[in-house]
């Protein structure tokens, strides 16, 4: 769990998240994958794994290589990200899989439980419990949630 800002040497990871939460086990944005989060990197647009949110067609609007057509894409592809149901929204987080069935609730639900209460659901092993309550508890995940909820994304 690091690597959620272009600090040095996180260049690569982050742009591994970003794609991540694009591709189709996340968010599946259309018109968004590895290129074009590195253009919106490289032209200083992103720093953050959730600085996208902010965009606008103003700040698209300045990039080079982007065409009126490629912008409206990468907009619009962008802003439906807030309509993606809550689920959807943990899996492009990076939750730990074996849960992503059994989970029930909205954010507040989710991190209110600590490893014995993971424990306690069916088909969540000690490790797996353990790990839950990490990724739940770790303070960088708290703080993408809370951008999250301030963004209204339902859930948070």
């Amino acid at each position: 769990m690091s690597c959620w800002q272009l600090d040095p040497g996180c260049e690569e990871q982050l742009l591994a998240r970003l794609a991540w939460l694009s591709g189709n086990q996340g968010l599946a944005l259309p018109h968004i994958g590895r290129e074009t989060w590195n253009v919106l990197i490289q032209a200083g647009l992103i720093a953050g794994f959730l600085d996208w949110l902010t965009l606008d067609a103003a700040e698209l609007a300045n990039i080079d290589g982007f065409g009126d057509r490629s912008r409206a894409r990468v907009l619009e592809s962008l802003q439906s990200a807030r309509q993606r149901p809550f689920a959807q929204w943990l899996k492009a987080l990076g939750v730990p899989p074996a849960a992503r069935n059994n989970l029930q609730g909205d954010w507040h639900t989710l991190v209110a439980r600590d490893t014995q209460a993971w424990l306690a659901i069916d088909g969540i092993g000690p490790g797996r419990a353990a790990q839950l309550s990490a990724f739940f508890r770790d303070p960088q995940v708290q703080a993408l949630a809370d951008t999250l909820r301030v963004a209204g994304i339902d859930g948070f």
